[in-house]
């Protein structure tokens, strides 16, 4: 018995022993060794250690600068890189010099986020991310390519060129940007270079901007989800026409409806014939987006300016005045033209009937001793059967010697007098000396200060100021009287960025006063910052570099007694530029819509339609 015990115990002793070798062999067999290396360009987090079987080791490859990470030894590319230790490891970071050139630039205020996403033997690949800072959004790329994605992945094979262009997004400004392509002209170029021509309209239909101006077709633009798109290209009365013709295109554009205005082609060469070189007078009409015109005059005749819209016979129908005619609505989509002048004229052979049969004369007594007249408008002054004709005219008649006068620019109301039959001279508004050419005048009818009785204002601009560094042309409201009489009640100097006489009279800060936004047309330093998005050849012409608009010169607000005071606080808008600007009022806000053009290829003109929404909260 005791020999069976002793034998078990010495079995038992083996058994232990060799236990103790197999535990021992297996805790060696569990621990591994990991090396990790980094190539030239680059570090990496760790140099790796001994470590248990099944443990989980994480490390990352960090690029030095000019250098790019590609990858691990062992074939993974992931960064940071997690390995399991089920046997010794050797892992080195791979890095790859860079060798590829992006220029980056900011355009607004934002940031631009850059990442290469691989190296191959003559290409990179780089993600690039555009941040916008708080109260801004991204527009798009441009430069090297086009891009309206936020993030975009490129390949790189040649020096690049790219730009993040930002734009105000706050509760202040809403500044938006649209696109379109379309074929480049000479044309076209001045399409959209030149202030006149341009009117927005608000419709049952929508929104639009028409553009029509300078040899061109007319372009309807429309706002379709918030965005500005061209919807077509419709033929314009001067499409086609030469400019050794003596055409210089479509003139201003005058609403006479909520989808209709008046407009006239603007011809040239004045000392010859009208019947070779004059031009015409149109109606247009935006419908089911369509737009088409009606020729409104017989005869070719240099209607310039603005014509005006108004009824001068009382009938209820809308007649037209410009530079001296006076087509009369028949109420059959036609009208009469008539000459205002004592003598009858002819045009391209055919006589034109004066003013006067079975119609209200004009007494042309003062007329006569004035120079023909610059502007003229038909306004419902004194409420009564007919509205009032307003002209303005060059007064030479006052002599500083046998040959030489004092050119003085006189504004003149005609009133509809029934004891004679036609209008009358009810009242001159005295004006001032003007210089040697001709002055225009902007002229508008409004009740400015609230007692029911209607206003005049003025907008005067010199041909004088190309000549005159610190010309500020005055802006002038007469206030109109219980006795038909105006005083003038105030007078600003406009800021010299403004071009021509235009202007627009709304309720821009919704206090139930109308206030005068004056039209930013130009290419004026005093309006715009010093620098802007591709301004080269802005530099090879002389011009100072632009960026951004300044606006707040253009907006006078109305103080509730018919006196304006400018703005006073800061309008900038950062990262857009246009030449031209055309306010309107949509949802009890101010906007701002232009358009700026950029070459494609010398084919190809995008244009850049720019809307800024000014929102009403800004002027309290």
């Amino acid at each position: 018995m005791k020999r069976i015990l002793y034998l078990s115990l010495a079995l038992l002793s083996v058994l232990l022993a060799c236990s103790k070798d197999t535990i021992k062999s297996d805790t060696t067999d569990y621990r591994f060794l990991l090396t990790i290396n980094a190539e030239e360009g680059g570090k990496v987090s760790s140099n790796g250690g001994v470590y248990d079987k099944g443990a989980s080791v994480t490390f990352s490859a960090t690029a030095d600068e000019g250098y790019f990470f590609t990858g691990w030894s062992n074939g993974s590319s992931e960064n940071p890189l997690t390995i399991v230790m089920n046997t010794d490891q050797n892992i080195t970071a791979l890095f790859k010099k860079l060798d590829y050139t992006l220029f980056l630039e900011v355009l607004g205020q934002g940031e631009i986020f850059e990442e290469v996403i691989s190296i191959e033997d003559n290409s990179t690949k780089v993600k690039l991310t555009a941040i916008p800072e708080q109260g801004w959004k991204f527009i798009r790329w441009k430069g090297g390519l086009i891009s309206y994605e936020t993030e975009i992945v490129i390949d790189i094979t040649e020096p690049l060129a790219l730009k993040a262009s930002f734009v105000q997004s706050n509760q202040i400004l809403e500044v938006s940007k649209d696109f379109f392509n379309i074929e480049y002209s000479l044309k076209n170029y001045l399409l959209y270079e030149i202030g006149g021509g341009k009117r927005y309209f608000e419709t049952n239909e929508g929104q639009y901007l028409v553009v029509s101006s300078d040899y061109s077709d007319s372009h309807l633009l429309k706002k379709i989800d918030s965005k500005w798109n061209l919807i077509d290209v419709f033929e314009s009365p001067v499409s086609g026409l030469a400019e050794s013709e003596g055409y210089m295109g479509m003139g201003p554009v005058n609403p006479i409806s909520q989808n209709e205005y008046i407009a006239s082609s603007v011809g040239e060469n004045r000392d010859t014939d009208p019947s070779t070189w004059g031009a015409y007078i149109y109606k247009g009409k935006i419908e089911n987006d369509n737009l088409s015109y009606q020729k409104i005059t017989d005869f070719k005749d240099y209607y310039s300016g603005l014509a005006a819209y108004g009824d001068i016979t009382g009938d209820g129908l809308g007649d037209i005045f410009s530079s001296g005619w006076i087509f009369i609505n028949n109420g059959d989509e036609t009208f009469s033209q008539h000459n205002i002048t004592t003598n009858t004229e002819t045009n391209q052979g055919e006589s034109i009937e004066q003013f006067k049969t079975n119609l209200a004369l004009l007494d042309l007594e003062r007329y006569h001793q004035l120079s023909s007249n610059l502007s003229q408008q038909i306004a419902d002054l004194y409420p009564g059967g007919r509205d009032e004709i307003i002209m303005s005219f060059i007064d030479v008649s006052d002599k500083v010697s046998e040959d030489e006068s004092v050119p003085r620019g006189d504004v003149i109301i005609y009133e509809y007098d029934n004891s004679t039959q036609q209008f009358e001279v009810v009242f001159e508004l005295p004006r001032r000396t003007v210089g040697e050419v001709e002055t225009s005048e902007g002229i508008e009818v409004y009740d400015v200060n609230n007692d029911g009785i209607n206003d005049i204002l003025l907008s005067i601009n010199s041909g004088d100021s190309a000549n005159q560094e610190d010309y500020t042309p005055p802006f002038e409201v007469w206030l109109g009287n219980t006795d038909k009489t105006f005083t003038k009640h105030f007078e600003f100097e406009r800021q010299s960025f403004v071009g021509g006489a235009g202007y627009y009279v709304m309720d821009v800060n919704n206090d139930g006063f109308l206030d005068i936004t004056l039209l930013p047309v130009g290419d004026n330093a005093d309006w715009i910052q010093n620098w802007c998005l591709d301004c080269s050849y802005r530099e090879e012409q002389g011009l100072p570099i632009k960026d951004g608009l300044k606006l707040q010169n253009a907006i006078w607000l109305n103080d509730g007694t018919g006196r304006f005071n400018v703005l006073n606080k800061e309008l900038t808008i950062q990262n857009s530029f246009v030449t031209w600007l055309l306010p309107y009022m949509k949802d009890g806000n101010l906007n701002y819509i232009g358009a700026e053009y950029n070459y494609i290829d010398g084919e190809i003109m995008e244009i850049e339609v720019l809307n800024i929404e000014i929102k009403s909260n800004f002027f309290n």
